[in-house]
Formats: C-alpha cells, sequence, structure tokens
C-alpha cells in the first residue's frame, strides 16, 4: 500500500494573490504509486496555470502558476498502486493585500474641544488591523 513520507499527512499553506505556489507530497510504495491530484475533493480543473510534476523518488509537486482568489481551497494527492491508495491533503489559502476603499479628504477642519469621527474601510484576506497614526504617534482607541 502507498505511504506518505510525512509525519502528517495534513497541512496548511499560504500565498499571495498573483505569485506563484506549490504544494508537494512524497509518497512510496513496492509497486511505485500514481499520484492523482483532487481541488476540494473534486479533479483539478483543466488550466494552463497548474502544472504536475512526478519524480522518481515519489514525490508529486503541483505548481500554481499566478495564485487567483477561486484556487484557495483543499488540495488532495491521491497515490494508488496494487496495493491499495493513500492520501495528503493541503488546505491553501490566498492571502490578498490590504486596501483601503474609502480614503479620508486630504484637509480636514475642526473646530477646537469638539469630537471628531474619522472613517476608513480596508478590505483584504486575512481581515487587515487598522492602526491609526498622528504624525509617528499611535493613536489609542477610546473604550
Amino acid at each position: 500500500q502507498p505511504k506518505v513520507e510525512t509525519l502528517e499527512p495534513v497541512n496548511d499553506q499560504s500565498c499571495v494573490i498573483g505569485q506563484d505556489t506549490q504544494i508537494s507530497w512524497k509518497f512510496s510504495g513496492i509497486d511505485k504509486p500514481r499520484v492523482k491530484w483532487l481541488f476540494n475533493n473534486k479533479p483539478l480543473p483543466t488550466s494552463d496555470r497548474f502544472k504536475i510534476a512526478d519524480t522518481e523518488d515519489g514525490t508529486s509537486t503541483l505548481s500554481i502558476r499566478q495564485a487567483e482568489r477561486a484556487d484557495q481551497g483543499i488540495y488532495t494527492a491521491m497515490a494508488t498502486n496494487s496495493a491499495g491508495e493513500a492520501e495528503a491533503r493541503t488546505t491553501l489559502s490566498i492571502i490578498i493585500k490590504p486596501v483601503i476603499t474609502d480614503n479620508l479628504e486630504n484637509s480636514l477642519e475642526i473646530v477646537k474641544a469638539k469630537t471628531m469621527t474619522l472613517r476608513i474601510t480596508a478590505i483584504g484576506t486575512p481581515k487587515p488591523g487598522i492602526v491609526w497614526m498622528k504624525g509617528n504617534n499611535k493613536i489609542k482607541p477610546i473604550d
């Protein structure tokens, strides 16, 4: 029966959107296993951005070119031979850099001793944290 050559046949991996990434698993077996890749439990989509390379030592590598948001999910490498099957799973997260979608005005006039509220909206994956600064100093939130 094929065997996954790692302590834990499950892992998590992340990639910045637009970058290339690779997922590799090594399998062994007396009868060399054939490796098939799945995406979210379905056959890997046909795309010129996906390339699979298998080496003589039993390593199967899935290369993803210019990762897209839709590439986020669970990739399964399924190894089979005459004795059975084994699988290894990688959960791929796509990181999207923060973008401020609602910007502040370049200049604001305020009245001394009055409360002023500033709002911005930022998107990204994972959800970005926002730190407000005045000059080089962090502004502490009021609870």
